[in-house]
């Protein structure tokens, strides 16, 4: 009656004791009761659930309908904490994956299938042959273990997420660890070879199929790659400022621990370590890495302190900056430090509308490439792909562009004249401006002419206008005669006009051919509105009146008029010209023009701060340093940030533009400040441009009293030294706080200031020519480099 395990068979021959003495063993019978309702109730839950806990053997088939009950899932970790099943994502409809998921926060960590999903009525199979397999009744195995014949006895799911397959003494013959797909946990080894791929983009964010990023492990580094065309690195743990560096080994290993990221070296030991914000995790906590759609590496863990089954997201992400990732504006958009995206000007009005995107891969060559423009999308730029990968090296811009011509997949072309460096594109992602003169770039887009339309789309075309030709031919014929009569009519009041007609159109013609994709030009009676009628004065310049405006979108403006016809025509072609499609950190963006009848207006970003001399030379701010609060105060750390970055937009201009550019006119009052005190080099209007063979010109005198280098007061040659004379009359500024010309001086040695600052200077007497309201508070050798 005992050897049995059933309990059914049990109670049977126990009742049929009970009927000969039940009186006398009556506790027996309740205790028989017990264990039948316990065995019933274990039973009951076998059917139930169909979970396999710890591991399956050979044996094993069936389809999302065998599992229903239990959502597709057939197999579990010991304690429950992962779980195997074919299940689909409810944004995915019919499509099924065999997928490992972390139980708790429901986060998929393995998919077995992600690009051949199978249907509900598809099969998995532990054979009896010791290979596991899912099959497609469309295509066949879409995937396999290749286990067969290796003496495998079991598939067991473990509490870390892996799952492995085992023979007979217990040893891995396959292991999912080995084959990650986007995400890593705690423990899991990262060797080279190796690779993780995120998922592709969606509203949803659950499409399980491979998307176009991939970190890699080699030997001696791990890299994020951009799958554009062609392929493009954006991080390296190498050269990433995330890692510490422990021994001189190169890594070789990565493994997921509870203090961070751990890279170990050919002697075992860890060479490299990206460290976890806030130090170790609590031991029972498990860290999840995963390479989002983005591109960025997302780190979280379980949250062991509280009752919640999430993940908790870690405030580490690779790359670490938003900008860095490969494309987190979309491809062609300026990305801006504090995670703002905008198109550049350029782009946004080339085609009137939108945000212009090169046409990606380029029509495919013929016999001959086909014709296209290239458009320059401004200058002062970056982009990732210049970091990581040889520029091509180029006798000159021109050699640059045949490269992009001949290319049928480049669209895209990075050239910086200084060192002739040449990149060719077929797809970009975002862009950043450059913070170096070394990262600094100009770009050019290329985008097909009309000759390169297709042969049969032209012939479709001249059929189509045929009709409307001859229409127009025949009325044009019929209404020549009153056309005559109508011409010897106004004869009189044609001629009157035509001059103030020709002059006022063709400059605008003219000035319309100049910026082609340049900034948007605004109708008069826009600017109108957003000044409220040029109420607001803001500054006065050379040339005209600046009016604070507000346009529709809510944004900020500045807007200059200028008064001056003649030489207001000269300002505004310069400006337009030049500053139109330059974007750098340190230089004035001019957002767009207005060229309507007489009317020359310029609109730019309004800066908060105004101008550098409303700062230097506003005495009200006295008393500063000793306590004072003063708002016009600027402490000596932002006076250096300011001498720094306007050195900065002054060496793009000279070195960095497609055209030498000479500002003529650097003083405070064209150094404006954002809300940060970050120097933007204004009004370009009296600069002098050169072309890159050039380095010198003589011209008439331009400037500002005080800040003229000697040679506009000869007939010297005018260069770009000019503009650094100028710069150092504005550096001696910001440490004297004052005029370098000031009549009121209370001694004659103070009248000029430069003089009276080098003298101090060579008696180690720095100090005393420093702004007194600084207080002393400065850096003495930061002053020297400023005075010398």
């Amino acid at each position: 009656a005992y050897e049995s395990s059933d309990g059914r068979i049990y109670l049977a021959r126990s009742l049929q004791q009970r009927t000969e003495g039940i009186e006398q063993d009556m506790p027996d019978l309740t205790a028989i009761a017990i264990s039948l309702l316990l065995s019933l109730n274990f039973q009951l839950d076998a059917v139930h659930s169909k979970i396999t806990i710890g591991k399956i053997s050979p044996g094993l088939r069936g389809n999302n309908f065998d599992w229903i009950d239990d959502n597709g899932v057939f197999l579990s970790s010991v304690n429950r904490t992962f779980t195997l099943g074919l299940l689909n994502q409810p944004s995915e409809g019919t499509n099924y994956y065999l997928v490992i998921t972390h139980r708790p926060s429901t986060t998929i960590i393995w998919t077995a299938n992600r690009d051949s999903p199978v249907s509900s009525s598809d099969f998995f199979a532990f054979s009896a042959d010791g290979e596991a397999t899912l099959t497609s009744s469309e295509g066949g195995v879409v995937w396999r273990t290749n286990t067969k014949g290796l003496g495998v006895t079991a598939m067991e799911l473990q509490e870390s997420g892996n799952l492995m397959v085992l023979n007979s003494t217990e040893g891995v013959v396959w292991q999912s660890f080995d084959f990650p797909t986007d995400t890593l946990v705690s423990g899991q080894v990262l060797r080279p070879g190796m690779r993780l791929v995120s998922r592709v983009a969606t509203t949803s964010g659950t499409n399980l199929s491979s998307g176009g990023y991939v970190l890699q492990m080699q030997q001696g580094d791990l890299s994020l790659l951009a799958e554009f065309q062609p392929v493009q690195k954006y991080w390296s743990l190498q050269s990433s400022s995330q890692r510490t560096k422990l021994t001189e080994e190169s890594p070789e290993t990565a493994v997921l621990t509870n203090s961070g990221w751990v890279f170990y070296g050919p002697s075992g030991n860890p060479a490299l370590k990206i460290l976890f914000p806030g130090g170790n995790l609590p031991s029972s906590s498990m860290v999840f890495a995963t390479l989002t759609s983005d591109g960025s590496i997302s780190f979280s863990i379980t949250d062991s302190t509280t009752s919640s089954s999430g993940l908790v997201t870690m405030s580490l992400s690779i790359p670490a900056e938003f900008c860095d990732r490969p494309s987190p504006c979309g491809s062609y958009f300026l990305c801006s430090t504090d995670g703002v995206c905008t198109c550049p000007q350029a782009l946004s009005t080339l085609y009137g509308s939108g945000c212009y995107s090169p046409q990606s891969p380029f029509p495919s060559c013929r016999s001959s490439p086909p014709p296209a423009s290239f458009y320059r999308v401004g200058g002062g730029l970056t982009y990732f792909g210049v970091k990581f990968q040889a520029p091509k090296k180029v006798s000159g811009f021109q050699d640059c562009k045949t490269l992009c011509q001949t290319n049928c997949s480049c669209n895209a072309l990075f050239f910086q004249n200084k060192s002739n460096a040449c990149y060719i594109w077929g797809q970009i992602g975002s862009l950043q401006l450059a913070t170096t003169m070394k990262d600094s770039f100009d770009l050019y887009v290329r985008s097909l002419t009309p000759a390169a339309t297709d042969d049969g789309e032209a012939r479709k075309s001249n059929s189509s206008l045929l009709v409307p030709i001859i229409a127009v031919t025949v009325v044009m014929s019929v209404g020549i005669f009153v056309l005559a009569v109508f011409l010897l009519i106004h004869k009189a009041r044609k001629k009157r006009d035509e001059a103030k007609l020709s002059s006022s159109d063709e400059e605008a013609e003219d000035i319309e051919e100049m910026v082609p994709g340049m900034p948007r030009r605004f109708k008069f009676g826009e600017l109108q509105l957003a000044t409220d009628n040029f109420k607001n004065v803001v500054g006065k310049g050379g040339f005209g009146c600046v009016f604070e405006g507000w346009m529709p979108d809510g944004q900020r403006v500045a807007v200059k008029q200028l008064q001056k016809i003649g030489q207001g025509k000269k300002q505004f072609q310069a400006e337009v010209a030049t500053i139109g499609s330059i974007h750098h950190l340190h230089l004035m963006r001019l957002k767009g023009f207005c060229a309507e009848g007489k009317q020359r207006l310029l609109i730019y970003d309004f800066m908060p701060n105004g101008s550098l001399d409303k700062f230097l030379f506003n005495k009200r701010s006295a008393g500063a340093a000793s306590g004072g609060t003063n708002t016009g105060f600027l402490d000596w750390k932002k006076r250096f940030g300011i001498a720094v970055g306007t050195a900065k937009g002054l060496a793009y201009l000279h070195e960095e533009c497609a055209v030498r550019i000479i500002h003529c006119d650097v003083k405070p009052e064209n150094i404006l400040l954002d809300a940060n005190f970050s120097p933007k080099i204004s009004d370009f209007g009296l600069a002098k441009l050169l072309s890159l063979e050039e380095s010198q010109a003589f011209t008439t005198m331009r400037g500002t009293r005080g800040y003229l280098a000697p040679e506009w007061l000869t007939t010297s040659a005018v260069s770009t030294k000019s503009d650094i004379y100028s710069y150092g009359m504005v550096l001696l500024e910001l440490v004297g706080g004052r005029k370098n010309l000031d009549p009121s001086a209370t001694s004659s040695e103070k009248f000029y200031f430069p003089v009276y600052a080098y003298q101090m200077q060579a008696e180690g007497r720095v100090k005393e020519v420093v702004d007194g309201r600084l207080g002393g508070d400065v850096d003495v050798e930061e002053v020297e480099r400023c005075i010398k």
